[in-house]
Protein backbone atom coordinates (compact mmCIF):
# COMPACT_ATOMS: atom_id res chain seq x y z
CA UNK A 1 0.00 0.00 0.00
CA UNK A 2 1.67 3.19 -0.88
CA UNK A 3 0.48 7.06 -1.40
CA UNK A 4 -0.21 8.19 -5.28
CA UNK A 5 2.58 9.80 -6.85
CA UNK A 6 1.05 12.75 -7.15
CA UNK A 7 0.21 12.89 -3.68
CA UNK A 8 4.15 13.23 -2.88
CA UNK A 9 4.87 15.68 -5.23
CA UNK A 10 1.94 18.11 -4.25
CA UNK A 11 3.95 17.45 -0.49
CA UNK A 12 7.18 18.55 -2.00
CA UNK A 13 5.38 21.43 -3.82
CA UNK A 14 3.74 22.62 -1.05
CA UNK A 15 6.77 22.54 1.09
CA UNK A 16 9.20 23.94 -1.02
CA UNK A 17 6.66 26.90 -2.15
CA UNK A 18 7.01 27.58 1.75
CA UNK A 19 10.81 27.33 1.64
CA UNK A 20 12.34 28.93 -1.60
CA UNK A 21 12.16 32.64 -0.64
CA UNK A 22 14.65 32.00 1.62
CA UNK A 23 16.22 28.86 1.91
CA UNK A 24 19.54 28.27 -0.06
CA UNK A 25 19.64 25.44 -2.44
CA UNK A 26 21.18 22.97 -0.30
CA UNK A 27 18.54 23.45 2.57
CA UNK A 28 15.79 22.57 -0.18
CA UNK A 29 17.63 19.37 -0.70
CA UNK A 30 18.14 18.55 2.91
CA UNK A 31 14.41 18.77 2.87
CA UNK A 32 13.61 17.15 0.45
CA UNK A 33 15.86 14.15 1.71
CA UNK A 34 14.13 14.31 4.98
CA UNK A 35 10.52 13.66 3.14
CA UNK A 36 11.69 11.21 1.21
CA UNK A 37 12.53 9.49 4.42
CA UNK A 38 10.00 10.36 5.98
CA UNK A 39 7.65 8.63 3.48
CA UNK A 40 9.15 5.91 3.26
CA UNK A 41 9.19 4.83 7.15
CA UNK A 42 5.25 6.13 6.93
CA UNK A 43 5.22 3.60 3.79
CA UNK A 44 6.87 0.85 5.37
CA UNK A 45 4.71 1.66 8.86
CA UNK A 46 1.59 1.07 6.27
CA UNK A 47 3.01 -2.10 4.77
CA UNK A 48 3.81 -3.92 8.01
CA UNK A 49 0.05 -2.30 9.89
CA UNK A 50 -1.93 -3.89 6.89
CA UNK A 51 0.24 -7.16 6.82
CA UNK A 52 -0.75 -7.48 11.11
CA UNK A 53 -4.40 -6.55 10.12
CA UNK A 54 -4.71 -9.52 7.57
CA UNK A 55 -3.03 -11.83 9.73
CA UNK A 56 -5.45 -10.93 12.13
CA UNK A 57 -8.65 -10.94 10.37
CA UNK A 58 -7.57 -14.49 8.57
CA UNK A 59 -7.04 -12.71 4.48
CA UNK A 60 -8.74 -14.58 2.34
CA UNK A 61 -5.71 -15.39 0.35
CA UNK A 62 -3.87 -17.02 3.32
CA UNK A 63 -6.90 -19.08 4.00
CA UNK A 64 -6.33 -20.59 0.42
CA UNK A 65 -4.05 -23.59 -0.89
CA UNK A 66 -0.88 -22.09 -2.53
CA UNK A 67 -1.57 -23.80 -5.85
CA UNK A 68 -4.70 -21.18 -5.67
CA UNK A 69 -3.40 -18.04 -5.14
CA UNK A 70 -2.49 -17.00 -8.87
CA UNK A 71 -5.59 -18.44 -10.18
CA UNK A 72 -7.52 -16.06 -8.04
CA UNK A 73 -5.17 -13.23 -9.26
CA UNK A 74 -6.72 -14.11 -12.91
CA UNK A 75 -9.85 -13.02 -12.38
CA UNK A 76 -8.69 -9.34 -12.16
CA UNK A 77 -8.62 -6.93 -14.41
CA UNK A 78 -4.81 -5.26 -15.20
CA UNK A 79 -5.92 -2.26 -12.93
CA UNK A 80 -7.46 -4.55 -10.27
CA UNK A 81 -4.50 -6.41 -10.44
CA UNK A 82 -2.10 -3.57 -10.05
CA UNK A 83 -4.16 -2.92 -7.28
CA UNK A 84 -3.92 -6.31 -5.72
CA UNK A 85 0.23 -6.30 -5.95
CA UNK A 86 -0.17 -3.61 -3.24
CA UNK A 87 -2.73 -4.66 -0.29
CA UNK A 88 -0.17 -6.67 1.61
CA UNK A 89 3.21 -8.26 1.53
CA UNK A 90 1.46 -11.77 0.87
CA UNK A 91 -0.70 -10.44 -1.87
CA UNK A 92 2.45 -8.49 -3.73
CA UNK A 93 4.42 -11.67 -3.52
CA UNK A 94 2.20 -13.99 -4.97
CA UNK A 95 1.27 -11.06 -7.84
CA UNK A 96 5.12 -10.54 -8.59
CA UNK A 97 5.61 -14.93 -8.44
CA UNK A 98 3.97 -15.78 -11.46
CA UNK A 99 5.08 -13.66 -14.83
CA UNK A 100 2.15 -14.71 -16.55
CA UNK A 101 -0.52 -12.53 -14.64
CA UNK A 102 1.61 -9.42 -16.49
CA UNK A 103 2.10 -11.03 -20.00
CA UNK A 104 -1.09 -9.54 -21.31
CA UNK A 105 -1.86 -5.31 -21.95
CA UNK A 106 -4.97 -4.01 -23.45
CA UNK A 107 -5.22 -0.73 -23.51
CA UNK A 108 -8.70 -0.41 -23.97
CA UNK A 109 -9.46 -2.42 -20.56
CA UNK A 110 -6.76 0.06 -18.83
CA UNK A 111 -8.16 3.10 -19.84
CA UNK A 112 -11.83 2.28 -18.84
CA UNK A 113 -10.90 3.11 -15.18
CA UNK A 114 -7.49 5.50 -15.73
CA UNK A 115 -7.63 8.82 -17.83
CA UNK A 116 -3.73 9.70 -17.25
CA UNK A 117 -1.54 8.61 -20.87
CA UNK A 118 1.57 8.78 -18.33
CA UNK A 119 -0.15 5.78 -16.04
CA UNK A 120 -0.84 3.47 -18.71
CA UNK A 121 2.50 4.05 -19.93
CA UNK A 122 4.10 3.23 -16.26
CA UNK A 123 1.51 0.33 -16.06
CA UNK A 124 3.34 -0.91 -19.76
CA UNK A 125 6.54 -0.61 -18.32
CA UNK A 126 5.71 -2.47 -15.18
CA UNK A 127 3.88 -5.39 -16.84
CA UNK A 128 6.86 -5.82 -19.27
CA UNK A 129 9.52 -6.00 -16.19
CA UNK A 130 7.02 -8.33 -14.02
CA UNK A 131 6.66 -10.44 -16.95
CA UNK A 132 9.84 -11.02 -17.28
CA UNK A 133 10.96 -13.26 -20.29
CA UNK A 134 7.27 -14.44 -21.02
CA UNK A 135 5.79 -13.84 -24.04
CA UNK A 136 3.63 -10.88 -24.43
CA UNK A 137 0.24 -9.64 -25.67
CA UNK A 138 -0.07 -6.58 -26.49
CA UNK A 139 -3.33 -4.48 -27.50
CA UNK A 140 -4.19 -0.97 -28.49
CA UNK A 141 -8.00 -0.54 -29.38
CA UNK A 142 -8.72 2.83 -27.45
CA UNK A 143 -9.22 5.74 -29.18
CA UNK A 144 -6.06 8.40 -28.58
CA UNK A 145 -3.24 7.54 -30.41
CA UNK A 146 0.04 6.11 -28.25
CA UNK A 147 1.83 8.54 -26.45
CA UNK A 148 5.49 9.04 -26.75
CA UNK A 149 6.26 7.31 -23.93
CA UNK A 150 4.04 4.04 -24.98
CA UNK A 151 5.69 4.11 -27.93
CA UNK A 152 9.16 4.07 -26.67
CA UNK A 153 8.46 1.24 -24.51
CA UNK A 154 7.00 -0.96 -26.87
CA UNK A 155 9.77 -0.29 -29.17
CA UNK A 156 12.76 -1.29 -26.98
CA UNK A 157 13.97 -3.96 -29.10
CA UNK A 158 13.82 -6.47 -25.97
CA UNK A 159 10.23 -5.94 -25.51
CA UNK A 160 9.59 -6.11 -29.29
CA UNK A 161 11.51 -9.96 -29.21
CA UNK A 162 8.83 -11.10 -26.22
CA UNK A 163 5.62 -9.79 -28.09
CA UNK A 164 3.57 -12.89 -29.20
CA UNK A 165 0.27 -10.89 -30.50
CA UNK A 166 0.31 -7.64 -31.32
CA UNK A 167 -2.57 -5.89 -32.12
CA UNK A 168 -3.56 -2.36 -32.84
CA UNK A 169 -6.81 -0.98 -33.93
CA UNK A 170 -6.43 2.73 -35.29
CA UNK A 171 -7.38 6.05 -34.88
CA UNK A 172 -5.26 7.20 -37.83
CA UNK A 173 -3.29 9.31 -35.52
CA UNK A 174 -1.24 5.87 -35.14
CA UNK A 175 1.41 6.60 -37.36
CA UNK A 176 2.24 4.07 -40.10
CA UNK A 177 5.58 4.67 -40.10
CA UNK A 178 5.87 3.68 -36.34
CA UNK A 179 3.90 0.81 -36.97
CA UNK A 180 6.68 0.07 -39.78
CA UNK A 181 9.34 0.46 -37.70
CA UNK A 182 7.96 -1.75 -35.08
CA UNK A 183 7.35 -4.29 -37.26
CA UNK A 184 10.12 -3.79 -39.67
CA UNK A 185 12.25 -6.71 -37.74
CA UNK A 186 12.80 -10.22 -36.45
CA UNK A 187 10.44 -11.54 -34.14
CA UNK A 188 10.61 -14.89 -32.94
CA UNK A 189 7.66 -15.45 -30.87
CA UNK A 190 5.06 -13.48 -33.03
CA UNK A 191 2.10 -15.57 -33.57
CA UNK A 192 -0.62 -12.77 -34.04
CA UNK A 193 -0.65 -9.44 -35.79
CA UNK A 194 -3.47 -7.31 -36.72
CA UNK A 195 -2.96 -3.64 -37.38
CA UNK A 196 -6.15 -1.85 -38.90
CA UNK A 197 -7.69 1.84 -39.34
CA UNK A 198 -4.43 3.48 -39.35
CA UNK A 199 -6.09 5.81 -42.15
CA UNK A 200 -2.54 5.37 -44.11
CA UNK A 201 -0.67 2.03 -45.67
CA UNK A 202 1.69 0.53 -43.60
CA UNK A 203 4.82 -1.05 -44.79
CA UNK A 204 5.47 -5.01 -45.21
CA UNK A 205 8.30 -6.17 -43.38
CA UNK A 206 11.01 -7.43 -46.30
CA UNK A 207 12.94 -9.10 -43.48
CA UNK A 208 10.20 -11.50 -43.12
CA UNK A 209 10.36 -15.45 -43.54
CA UNK A 210 10.53 -18.48 -42.15
CA UNK A 211 13.24 -18.02 -39.93
CA UNK A 212 12.32 -13.88 -39.11
CA UNK A 213 8.85 -14.87 -37.85
CA UNK A 214 8.53 -18.34 -37.64
CA UNK A 215 5.50 -18.95 -35.30
CA UNK A 216 3.42 -16.26 -37.29
CA UNK A 217 0.03 -17.70 -37.65
CA UNK A 218 -2.67 -15.35 -37.87
CA UNK A 219 -1.84 -11.62 -40.07
CA UNK A 220 -4.60 -9.17 -40.03
CA UNK A 221 -4.15 -6.07 -42.03
CA UNK A 222 -5.51 -3.01 -43.36
CA UNK A 223 -4.00 -0.59 -46.29
CA UNK A 224 -0.63 -2.62 -46.46
CA UNK A 225 2.23 -1.95 -49.26
CA UNK A 226 4.30 -5.28 -50.31
CA UNK A 227 7.81 -4.68 -51.35
CA UNK A 228 8.37 -6.39 -54.90
CA UNK A 229 10.76 -9.25 -53.26
CA UNK A 230 9.60 -11.46 -50.60
CA UNK A 231 10.32 -14.63 -49.02
CA UNK A 232 7.70 -17.25 -48.17
CA UNK A 233 5.96 -17.53 -44.78
CA UNK A 234 4.63 -20.83 -44.43
CA UNK A 235 3.83 -20.92 -40.72
CA UNK A 236 1.04 -18.44 -41.47
CA UNK A 237 -2.66 -20.19 -41.66
CA UNK A 238 -5.05 -17.25 -41.24
CA UNK A 239 -5.03 -14.19 -42.79
CA UNK A 240 -7.27 -11.22 -43.29
CA UNK A 241 -5.92 -8.57 -45.85
CA UNK A 242 -7.30 -5.53 -47.52
CA UNK A 243 -6.39 -6.43 -51.12
CA UNK A 244 -3.42 -4.75 -52.56
CA UNK A 245 -3.79 -4.34 -56.09
CA UNK A 246 -2.00 -7.36 -56.95
CA UNK A 247 -2.86 -10.58 -55.47
CA UNK A 248 -1.56 -13.01 -57.99
CA UNK A 249 0.99 -14.32 -55.92
CA UNK A 250 -0.91 -14.37 -52.31
CA UNK A 251 -0.57 -17.82 -52.02
CA UNK A 252 3.08 -17.93 -53.19
CA UNK A 253 3.67 -15.67 -49.94
CA UNK A 254 2.15 -17.39 -47.74
CA UNK A 255 1.89 -20.87 -48.81
CA UNK A 256 0.09 -23.35 -46.06
CA UNK A 257 -2.90 -20.55 -45.34
CA UNK A 258 -6.26 -22.26 -44.77
CA UNK A 259 -8.80 -19.00 -43.97
CA UNK A 260 -8.75 -16.45 -46.58
CA UNK A 261 -10.64 -13.19 -46.28
CA UNK A 262 -9.73 -10.16 -48.56
CA UNK A 263 -11.28 -7.22 -47.74
CA UNK A 264 -12.60 -3.69 -49.77
CA UNK A 265 -11.90 -5.77 -53.14
CA UNK A 266 -13.18 -4.10 -56.21
CA UNK A 267 -12.87 -5.09 -60.45
CA UNK A 268 -9.14 -3.48 -60.33
CA UNK A 269 -8.13 -5.74 -57.95
CA UNK A 270 -5.60 -8.92 -59.60
CA UNK A 271 -6.89 -11.78 -58.20
CA UNK A 272 -4.91 -15.34 -57.48
CA UNK A 273 -5.07 -17.44 -60.61
CA UNK A 274 -5.60 -20.79 -58.26
CA UNK A 275 -6.24 -21.05 -54.70
CA UNK A 276 -3.53 -22.09 -52.72
CA UNK A 277 -3.43 -26.50 -52.02
CA UNK A 278 -4.33 -25.42 -48.34
CA UNK A 279 -7.27 -23.16 -48.30
CA UNK A 280 -10.35 -24.23 -47.43
CA UNK A 281 -12.26 -21.32 -46.41
CA UNK A 282 -12.19 -18.16 -49.10
CA UNK A 283 -13.98 -14.89 -48.73
CA UNK A 284 -14.48 -11.87 -50.67
CA UNK A 285 -15.93 -8.50 -49.52
CA UNK A 286 -15.94 -4.87 -50.72
CA UNK A 287 -17.00 -3.42 -47.62
CA UNK A 288 -19.18 -0.18 -48.61
CA UNK A 289 -18.85 -0.18 -52.28
CA UNK A 290 -21.06 -2.67 -52.87
CA UNK A 291 -18.96 -4.56 -55.58
CA UNK A 292 -20.21 -7.38 -57.74
CA UNK A 293 -17.52 -10.44 -57.36
CA UNK A 294 -19.56 -12.73 -59.68
CA UNK A 295 -17.51 -11.43 -63.00
CA UNK A 296 -14.23 -12.13 -61.02
CA UNK A 297 -15.15 -15.61 -60.00
CA UNK A 298 -16.01 -16.07 -64.04
CA UNK A 299 -13.36 -14.33 -65.09
CA UNK A 300 -10.38 -14.53 -63.00
CA UNK A 301 -11.77 -17.55 -60.92
CA UNK A 302 -12.21 -19.99 -63.78
CA UNK A 303 -9.22 -21.99 -62.33
CA UNK A 304 -10.59 -21.79 -58.19
CA UNK A 305 -11.54 -24.95 -57.16
CA UNK A 306 -14.99 -25.71 -54.83
CA UNK A 307 -13.31 -24.85 -51.31
CA UNK A 308 -15.26 -26.12 -47.60
CA UNK A 309 -16.20 -22.52 -47.63
CA UNK A 310 -16.43 -19.01 -49.94
CA UNK A 311 -18.20 -16.40 -49.52
CA UNK A 312 -18.77 -13.32 -52.65
CA UNK A 313 -20.66 -10.28 -52.85
CA UNK A 314 -22.78 -10.28 -56.65
CA UNK A 315 -25.76 -8.50 -57.70
CA UNK A 316 -26.21 -12.06 -59.84
CA UNK A 317 -27.55 -15.05 -58.95
CA UNK A 318 -26.80 -16.83 -62.42
CA UNK A 319 -23.45 -16.28 -62.52
CA UNK A 320 -22.37 -18.09 -59.05
CA UNK A 321 -24.90 -20.70 -59.92
CA UNK A 322 -22.78 -21.40 -63.34
CA UNK A 323 -20.19 -21.56 -61.39
CA UNK A 324 -21.10 -23.70 -58.59
CA UNK A 325 -22.71 -26.53 -60.67
CA UNK A 326 -20.02 -26.40 -62.88
CA UNK A 327 -17.95 -28.09 -60.53
CA UNK A 328 -19.77 -30.42 -59.36
CA UNK A 329 -21.81 -33.75 -60.02
CA UNK A 330 -25.28 -34.53 -58.74
CA UNK A 331 -27.83 -33.09 -56.06
CA UNK A 332 -26.98 -30.29 -54.35
CA UNK A 333 -28.54 -27.63 -51.44
CA UNK A 334 -29.68 -24.35 -51.41
CA UNK A 335 -30.24 -22.27 -48.11
CA UNK A 336 -32.50 -18.70 -49.01
CA UNK A 337 -32.27 -16.20 -45.91
CA UNK A 338 -34.04 -13.13 -45.69
CA UNK A 339 -32.94 -11.18 -42.95
CA UNK A 340 -35.98 -9.58 -41.03
CA UNK A 341 -35.37 -6.16 -42.77
CA UNK A 342 -35.06 -6.32 -46.07
CA UNK A 343 -33.66 -5.13 -49.12
CA UNK A 344 -31.06 -8.33 -49.11
CA UNK A 345 -31.03 -11.91 -49.36
CA UNK A 346 -28.54 -14.20 -48.45
CA UNK A 347 -28.26 -17.56 -50.42
CA UNK A 348 -26.03 -20.64 -49.53
CA UNK A 349 -25.04 -23.45 -52.30
CA UNK A 350 -24.03 -26.46 -51.23
CA UNK A 351 -22.37 -29.96 -52.06
CA UNK A 352 -22.13 -32.29 -49.57
CA UNK A 353 -18.21 -33.33 -49.48
CA UNK A 354 -17.27 -30.43 -52.00
CA UNK A 355 -17.49 -27.06 -50.31
CA UNK A 356 -20.40 -24.30 -50.33
CA UNK A 357 -20.52 -20.87 -52.33
CA UNK A 358 -22.08 -18.09 -50.25
CA UNK A 359 -23.17 -14.34 -51.33
CA UNK A 360 -25.26 -11.95 -50.30
CA UNK A 361 -26.95 -9.87 -52.98
CA UNK A 362 -30.44 -6.86 -53.30
CA UNK A 363 -33.51 -8.66 -52.75
CA UNK A 364 -35.42 -7.35 -55.36
CA UNK A 365 -32.58 -8.66 -58.12
CA UNK A 366 -32.48 -11.97 -56.29
CA UNK A 367 -36.58 -12.15 -56.82
CA UNK A 368 -36.68 -11.13 -60.56
CA UNK A 369 -33.88 -13.20 -61.62
CA UNK A 370 -34.99 -16.35 -59.79
CA UNK A 371 -38.81 -15.86 -60.58
CA UNK A 372 -38.44 -14.88 -64.60
CA UNK A 373 -35.06 -15.59 -65.82
CA UNK A 374 -34.60 -19.83 -66.95
CA UNK A 375 -33.04 -21.26 -64.23
CA UNK A 376 -33.57 -25.04 -64.92
CA UNK A 377 -30.36 -25.70 -66.38
CA UNK A 378 -29.03 -24.85 -63.04
CA UNK A 379 -32.01 -26.08 -60.44
CA UNK A 380 -32.70 -29.55 -62.14
CA UNK A 381 -30.13 -31.15 -59.97
CA UNK A 382 -31.36 -29.29 -56.38
CA UNK A 383 -31.80 -31.84 -54.11
CA UNK A 384 -32.43 -29.97 -50.62
CA UNK A 385 -33.60 -26.38 -50.01
CA UNK A 386 -33.81 -24.32 -46.94
CA UNK A 387 -35.84 -20.82 -46.48
CA UNK A 388 -37.05 -18.60 -44.12
CA UNK A 389 -39.59 -15.63 -44.03
CA UNK A 390 -42.43 -16.94 -46.47
CA UNK A 391 -43.95 -14.06 -47.45
CA UNK A 392 -40.89 -13.78 -49.66
CA UNK A 393 -38.97 -16.99 -50.24
CA UNK A 394 -42.53 -19.06 -51.04
CA UNK A 395 -43.25 -17.27 -54.35
CA UNK A 396 -39.57 -17.92 -55.18
CA UNK A 397 -39.66 -21.66 -54.40
CA UNK A 398 -43.32 -21.74 -56.02
CA UNK A 399 -41.70 -20.44 -59.20
CA UNK A 400 -38.76 -22.35 -59.28
CA UNK A 401 -38.66 -25.48 -61.38
CA UNK A 402 -37.46 -28.33 -58.84
CA UNK A 403 -37.78 -31.93 -60.29
CA UNK A 404 -35.41 -33.39 -57.89
CA UNK A 405 -36.03 -31.87 -54.69
CA UNK A 406 -36.51 -34.23 -52.45
CA UNK A 407 -36.16 -32.19 -48.84
CA UNK A 408 -37.53 -28.60 -48.15
CA UNK A 409 -36.84 -27.18 -44.96
CA UNK A 410 -38.68 -23.86 -43.66
CA UNK A 411 -37.33 -22.21 -40.67
CA UNK A 412 -39.69 -19.82 -39.04
CA UNK A 413 -39.21 -17.12 -35.97
CA UNK A 414 -42.55 -17.35 -35.13
CA UNK A 415 -45.93 -17.81 -35.28
CA UNK A 416 -47.13 -15.46 -37.25
CA UNK A 417 -45.12 -16.67 -39.89
CA UNK A 418 -47.19 -20.08 -39.68
CA UNK A 419 -50.60 -17.77 -39.96
CA UNK A 420 -49.60 -16.12 -43.14
CA UNK A 421 -48.92 -19.35 -44.73
CA UNK A 422 -52.21 -20.38 -43.30
CA UNK A 423 -54.39 -17.45 -43.92
CA UNK A 424 -52.81 -15.72 -46.89
CA UNK A 425 -50.57 -18.14 -49.06
CA UNK A 426 -53.21 -21.16 -48.95
CA UNK A 427 -56.32 -19.37 -50.73
CA UNK A 428 -58.41 -21.57 -53.04
CA UNK A 429 -56.98 -20.18 -56.37
CA UNK A 430 -53.47 -20.96 -55.09
CA UNK A 431 -51.83 -23.55 -57.38
CA UNK A 432 -49.62 -26.44 -54.87
CA UNK A 433 -46.02 -25.88 -55.25
CA UNK A 434 -44.93 -28.56 -57.22
CA UNK A 435 -42.35 -30.69 -55.61
CA UNK A 436 -42.94 -34.51 -57.10
CA UNK A 437 -39.42 -36.21 -55.92
CA UNK A 438 -40.24 -34.36 -52.79
CA UNK A 439 -39.50 -37.02 -49.62
CA UNK A 440 -38.65 -35.51 -46.82
CA UNK A 441 -40.12 -31.51 -44.69
CA UNK A 442 -38.47 -30.19 -42.33
CA UNK A 443 -40.17 -27.56 -40.10
CA UNK A 444 -37.64 -25.63 -36.87
CA UNK A 445 -39.56 -22.74 -35.04
CA UNK A 446 -38.10 -20.67 -32.19
CA UNK A 447 -41.00 -19.22 -30.83
CA UNK A 448 -43.86 -20.52 -32.03
CA UNK A 449 -45.76 -23.01 -29.88
CA UNK A 450 -46.04 -26.83 -31.05
CA UNK A 451 -49.99 -26.82 -31.50
CA UNK A 452 -48.78 -23.59 -34.30
CA UNK A 453 -46.20 -25.95 -35.73
CA UNK A 454 -49.34 -28.65 -35.78
CA UNK A 455 -51.55 -27.15 -38.04
CA UNK A 456 -48.94 -26.09 -40.61
CA UNK A 457 -48.15 -29.82 -41.11
CA UNK A 458 -51.62 -30.49 -41.53
CA UNK A 459 -51.53 -28.82 -44.58
CA UNK A 460 -48.63 -30.01 -46.11
CA UNK A 461 -50.49 -32.08 -48.43
CA UNK A 462 -52.14 -28.81 -50.00
CA UNK A 463 -49.13 -26.62 -49.91
CA UNK A 464 -46.94 -28.96 -51.77
CA UNK A 465 -48.26 -31.24 -54.76
CA UNK A 466 -46.44 -34.74 -53.85
CA UNK A 467 -46.66 -37.70 -56.17
CA UNK A 468 -45.79 -39.95 -53.44
CA UNK A 469 -45.58 -40.33 -49.53
CA UNK A 470 -43.24 -38.45 -47.77
CA UNK A 471 -40.30 -40.92 -45.65
CA UNK A 472 -39.81 -38.10 -43.23
CA UNK A 473 -41.55 -35.22 -41.46
CA UNK A 474 -39.30 -33.23 -38.82
CA UNK A 475 -40.51 -30.85 -36.09
CA UNK A 476 -37.99 -28.51 -34.04
CA UNK A 477 -39.10 -26.47 -31.73
CA UNK A 478 -38.74 -25.76 -28.30
CA UNK A 479 -41.32 -28.18 -25.91
CA UNK A 480 -41.85 -29.97 -29.11
CA UNK A 481 -41.74 -33.31 -27.24
CA UNK A 482 -45.50 -33.01 -25.79
CA UNK A 483 -46.50 -34.22 -29.12
CA UNK A 484 -45.59 -37.40 -28.92
CA UNK A 485 -48.76 -38.21 -27.05
CA UNK A 486 -50.49 -35.40 -29.39
CA UNK A 487 -52.95 -37.35 -31.78
CA UNK A 488 -50.73 -36.93 -35.12
CA UNK A 489 -52.67 -39.72 -36.99
CA UNK A 490 -53.32 -37.11 -39.91
CA UNK A 491 -49.91 -37.64 -40.72
CA UNK A 492 -49.81 -41.03 -41.45
CA UNK A 493 -51.98 -40.22 -44.25
CA UNK A 494 -49.00 -39.35 -46.35
CA UNK A 495 -45.55 -40.03 -44.54
CA UNK A 496 -43.83 -42.63 -43.13
CA UNK A 497 -42.31 -41.50 -40.28
CA UNK A 498 -42.20 -38.48 -38.12
CA UNK A 499 -39.01 -36.84 -36.06
CA UNK A 500 -39.81 -34.53 -33.11
CA UNK A 501 -36.58 -32.75 -31.65
CA UNK A 502 -36.66 -30.19 -28.37
CA UNK A 503 -33.67 -28.09 -27.91
CA UNK A 504 -35.07 -26.60 -24.90
CA UNK A 505 -34.36 -30.18 -23.36
CA UNK A 506 -32.18 -31.61 -26.02
CA UNK A 507 -34.29 -34.59 -26.78
CA UNK A 508 -35.39 -35.88 -29.93
CA UNK A 509 -38.11 -38.44 -30.55
CA UNK A 510 -38.89 -40.61 -33.41
CA UNK A 511 -42.31 -41.73 -34.32
CA UNK A 512 -43.26 -44.03 -36.73
CA UNK A 513 -47.12 -45.74 -38.71
CA UNK A 514 -47.04 -48.01 -36.48
CA UNK A 515 -47.54 -45.87 -33.62
CA UNK A 516 -43.94 -47.17 -32.18
CA UNK A 517 -42.10 -44.51 -30.31
CA UNK A 518 -38.19 -44.33 -29.98
CA UNK A 519 -36.28 -41.78 -28.02
CA UNK A 520 -33.29 -40.67 -28.39
CA UNK A 521 -30.58 -38.20 -26.81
Amino acid sequence: MAFPSHHHEALRASVFKTLESFAETPVLDTVDRAIASTLAVVHTAIAEFAQAWNNQHLDPLRMLPPELHTSCLRWLQLHELIAASHVSRDWRAVALAEPTLWNSFDANAFKTSRSDDSDCAEALEAMFLRSRSAPFDFSWRWGPGMSREVRDILSHSQNVQRLQSLEIFGPPNHSPAFISTLIGQPMLQLRRLVVTGLGAPIQFPDVWNDITVPRLQFLGLGETIFPERLQAISSVTKLSLSAPLDCRYLFELFPRVENVLLQNVSTSNLLPRELGTSVTSYSLTSGSRQEDHSLSLLEQGRGWRLVPYMTIESTNVLRPLEWFTSRIDGGWRMQLHVPARLPSVSVTLEKESHGRLAFNMKWADFFTQMTVDLLPPFTANLTALVINEPAHTLPVVAAMTMPNLRTLGLTLGDYAAIEWILDIWLHPSRQPIFAPALREFMLTTTHATPSKATKLIQVVPVLFHLTGRLERLKITSYATSILRDADLSFAWNFCDSIRLTDFEKDLTFDLSASDSLVEGG
